[in-house]
């Protein structure tokens, strides 16, 4: 009698508490369940993107991670302020006075209002994930994978420049880039327009053809210096704030990327003169030896140059340190136009694959 009486209790509250709500009731639970998840949508999506591009530009490439890494990372930094953060958004939206539908417990159970709920959950963390979106608008994506893959190619010419050291046996090992700077073309024309009246500022400047002044020129790349990216010596005077510089036109290495071809010298020689002793600790008579090989482009242009420094042994270096230097520098010369390359990976592993060739080699 007891249970029954029970039942009895229990039925009309489970009749009572079937009735579906309103439309407008329905409504009002979408909006209450959509808003705050805005305000969560926009902290953790911007909060994702803020720490990961961060750690994408600083941890990722120093120790060499992937970008989905560095998407991990961010994706639990902004997780934890999601939860540290939460009461606050909830508090921001109280503030709102939004207006509430008036349902009873039984009724929130129901199926239609749970559905309702999850709706306005979903529809708000997508509006706010998208508004969440606005740190892209200034993050330049492109630079740091420009950084990652620079310094990724760095790392690599450091190995090639320590590893020529040991191939040749070199006491100095150093690669030097070409640095350009535009220049005006160096002639104007005179008052009948009929011939070029060419302005030579130094002996360096080279006749243009009458028949390419036809053609509209703004802007031409001209060598300014020849910067030492890497060095593995202790004859340069150098330090990581301030790189050695040559000046183009100065020194034997400027002396190969003009003669566009390995130069080989050693004491007595007449290319010994061209030596460029004001980035050097050593004085003169200490350099014995000296080899420069030219780095190219796709396009023939000398973009580098690899030197070594007194040969171990007191002699000069031989043609065969020479056709190493070179095989080192074709393969330098991919690398080194890889970095705005889609095959940077191959061209890395060619490389290194090089290297491992020579060194080989030079065992036998």
């Amino acid at each position: 009698a007891t249970n029954a009486t029970k039942l009895n209790k229990v039925t009309p509250k489970t009749s009572e508490a079937a009735e579906e709500p309103t439309r407008e009731q329905l409504r009002l639970v979408t909006m209450q369940a959509t808003i705050p998840f805005i305000g969560f949508g926009i902290m953790d999506n911007a909060l994702l993107i803020l720490a990961g591009d961060a750690i994408d530009s600083s941890l990722c490439v120093v120790l060499n991670l992937s970008t989905m890494c560095a998407a991990a990372i961010g994706n639990i930094i902004s997780d934890i302020a999601g939860i540290a953060l939460g009461t606050v958004i909830e508090d921001i939206t109280t503030q709102l006075k939004l207006p509430v539908a008036k349902l009873t417990h039984a009724q929130r159970q129901l199926r239609s209002v749970r559905l309702a709920s999850q709706f306005g959950n979903a529809l708000g963390i997508t509006i706010g994930c998208i508004i969440g979106m606005f740190p892209l608008l200034w993050i330049d994506s492109k630079a740091i994978e420009r950084r990652k893959r620079t310094e990724e190619v760095e790392a690599l010419f450091r190995d090639v420049v320590y590893e020529a050291k040991s191939l040749i046996g070199a006491d100095s090992t150093c690669m030097f880039l070409v640095v350009e700077e535009e220049v005006k073309p160096p002639w104007n024309l005179d008052g009948d327009n009929k011939q070029p009246n060419y302005l030579s500022k130094s002996k360096r400047d080279q006749l243009v053809d009458w028949n390419e002044l036809h053609a509209p020129v703004a802007v031409q790349m001209r060598p300014k210096e020849l910067v030492a990216k890497y060095v593995d010596s202790g004859m340069y005077k150098h330090d990581k704030l301030t790189p050695i510089t040559i000046p183009y036109g100065s020194g034997v290495c400027s002396l190969a990327a003009r003669r566009r071809k390995p130069v080989n010298a050693k004491t007595g020689d007449d290319d010994m003169k061209h030596l460029y002793m004001d980035s050097l600790k050593v004085k003169n008579e200490q350099v014995h030896s000296i080899v420069c090989v030219p780095v190219f482009s796709k396009d023939r242009k000398v973009i580098a140059v690899l030197e070594g420094i007194n040969k171990r042994g007191g002699e000069g270096f031989s043609e065969n340190d020479v056709y190493v230097l070179q095989a080192l520098a074709s393969h330098v010369s991919v690398a080194l136009q890889s970095l705005t390359a889609v095959d940077e990976e191959h061209a890395k592993v060619r490389l290194k694959d090089m290297i491992q060739i020579l060194k080989a080699h030079a065992q036998k």
